[in-house]
C-alpha cells in the first residue's frame, strides 16, 4: 500500500513540476572512454560489439528523490527493452542504454541534457518527466541533431525536427472519452482540470469536440495544483446539472476531488471521466474509484499476445521485484523499439538519420501498433477502461489507431 501512495504522491509532484520548471538528467552512468581500455563489469554484460556502430540511448527518468517511486516501471520497462532489441538484433547493431538520474531536481534539467549530448555522445534521448524537462532538453536535442522521443502525456502543437511523441496527446486522450459516454447516453458534460498545459489544451480541445458530438458542455473550470477543497467546484456541477465529469486531475488532487464528490448531495448518479486515475490512485481510494471511466494508451488487462509476451518478461526478469504496470512504462519500452528499428532502417546510429527513419518505422508492443506521423506524434490505440476499485481495469472499448491529425480536423 505504501507503493501505491508514494505513486500517488509522486504522480502530483511530476504534474507540478510542469507548471514551474524542468526535470532534468543528472548522469548515473560514467561515460565510456575514446580509447580501447578494460571493459567495465557494466560494458561486459553488454552483447559483443559488432562492426557496425552502437546505438546508445539516452534514459531521464528519477531515479532519486520524491520522483523515484513513480519511475520505477518505466526504467523496468527501459531496461527490458534494451535487453529485447538485444537479444533480438532488432536495431542490428549493439544497443546500449544510459540511464540518468534527474533527482527530481528541475534546476539541472539543461546542464545534465548537455551532459548527455556531449560527453556521453547518445544517439537519441528518451524522456519520461515533466514537460518542462522536455521543454528543456528539446533545443539541446534539436541542435545536436538527435532524436528526443517523449514518453509522457503531451500537448499537441510542439514543432522540431527532434520531436517525437510516443505518449498519447491531451485530444487523443479525451476524445474516447467524450465518445463513449456520448454512446452511452450521456448529454451534459462538466469539464474540469489542473490550470496548467495538458488540462488547458484536453478540456479546450472538448469545448469544441463534445458538441461536434452532439453533447452539451455545461460549465467547466480550473484549479490551482495543489487544491484540497473542490466544494466550489462541486455546487458547480450540481447546479448546471451535469450528468457527467470529465476531469484531468491526477494523483492527491485527484483523491481529493473523488472523495468529496462521491460525500457531495446530488451527485451519486454522476458518471467520472479521468485521465490519470493510475492503479495506484485507485488502491488510495479504494471502493469510491470503482466505475470511474479512463482512457489511456495501456492499460495491463490488454488481451494480445505482444502484451501477454511484454508481461512474461517482466515476471521473468524482475520476479517478485517487477513493479505495477503502467502506461508511462509501456511509452518508454515502445520508444527504445522504435529507435532500435529506425536505426536497422536507416542502417546507421546517426542522430539525423534516426530521424528520417523514425517516420518511417513502426513498433507492434504491448500497447499495439505504433507510428509517428510527419508532425512526430504517434498514431497508437486508446483503451477506455473502467476502475474495479481495486487497481484493475476492464476494458470497455478500445480505438486501434488514435491519430492525432485526424483528431483536430
Amino acid at each position: 500500500m505504501e507503493k501505491y501512495r508514494s505513486q500517488v504522491r509522486m504522480l502530483a509532484l511530476i504534474l507540478m513540476l510542469a507548471l514551474v520548471s524542468s526535470l532534468a538528467l543528472a548522469a548515473c552512468a560514467q561515460s565510456q572512454p575514446a580509447a580501447p581500455a578494460a571493459k567495465s563489469a557494466e560494458q561486459a554484460a553488454q552483447p559483443a560489439k559488432t562492426t557496425t556502430s552502437p546505438l546508445k540511448i539516452g534514459f531521464v527518468a528519477s531515479l532519486s528523490g520524491f520522483g523515484a517511486p513513480m519511475s520505477e516501471f518505466p526504467v523496468q520497462a527501459f531496461d527490458l527493452a534494451v535487453k529485447d532489441v538485444n537479444d533480438g538484433n532488432i536495431a542490428g547493431r549493439q544497443v546500449t542504454g544510459v540511464k540518468v538520474d534527474d533527482a527530481t531536481d528541475p534546476k539541472v534539467a539543461n546542464e545534465v541534457c548537455t551532459r548527455l549530448v556531449k560527453d556521453e555522445k547518445v544517439s537519441s534521448i528518451v524522456v519520461f518527466a515533466s514537460g518542462a524537462s522536455r521543454a528543456a532538453c528539446l533545443p539541446i536535442a534539436e541542435a545536436a541533431g538527435i532524436p528526443l522521443i517523449y514518453a509522457a502525456g503531451t500537448e499537441p502543437g510542439i514543432k522540431s525536427p527532434s520531436w517525437f511523441s510516443a505518449g498519447e496527446s491531451s485530444p487523443q486522450q479525451v476524445a474516447p472519452l467524450v465518445d463513449y459516454y456520448i454512446e452511452k447516453g450521456a448529454k451534459s458534460f462538466f469539464l474540469f482540470g489542473e490550470d496548467y498545459v495538458y488540462p488547458q489544451t484536453g478540456v479546450d480541445f472538448m469545448q469544441k469536440y463534445v458538441p461536434k458530438k452532439g453533447g452539451k458542455v455545461a460549465g467547466s473550470d480550473f484549479v490551482p495544483m495543489g487544491t484540497t477543497e473542490y466544494s466550489p467546484v462541486i455546487a458547480k456541477i450540481v447546479q448546471t446539472g451535469a450528468d457527467t465529469l470529465l476531469q484531468m486531475t491526477a494523483g492527491s488532487d485527484e483523491i481529493a476531488l473523488i472523495k468529496q464528490l462521491r460525500a457531495s448531495p446530488g451527485t451519486q448518479n454522476v458518471g467520472i471521466g479521468s485521465t490519470n486515475l493510475i492503479a495506484a490512485t485507485q488502491q488510495a481510494l479504494g471502493n469510491l474509484s470503482k466505475g470511474v471511466v479512463v482512457s489511456f494508451s495501456y492499460i495491463d488487462a490488454i488481451k494480445s499476445a505482444e502484451n501477454d509476451k511484454f508481461k512474461a518478461a517482466l515476471k521473468a526478469q524482475y520476479g517478485s521485484k517487477a513493479a505495477v504496470p503502467t502506461h508511462f512504462g509501456a511509452m518508454v519500452y515502445d520508444a527504445v523499439n522504435l529507435v532500435s528499428l529506425a536505426a536497422k532502417k536507416a542502417n546507421s546510429s546517426d542522430g539525423k538519420a534516426l530521424i528520417g527513419a523514425l517516420h518511417e518505422v513502426s513498433f507492434t508492443g504491448p500497447r499495439g501498433e505504433i507510428k509517428f506521423g510527419s508532425d512526430g506524434y504517434a498514431t497508437l490505440p486508446i483503451f477506455v477502461g473502467q476502475a474495479g476499485g481495486d487497481g484493475t481495469y476492464t476494458i470497455l472499448k478500445s480505438h486501434p489507431k488514435v491519430d492525432l491529425t485526424e483528431i483536430l480536423k
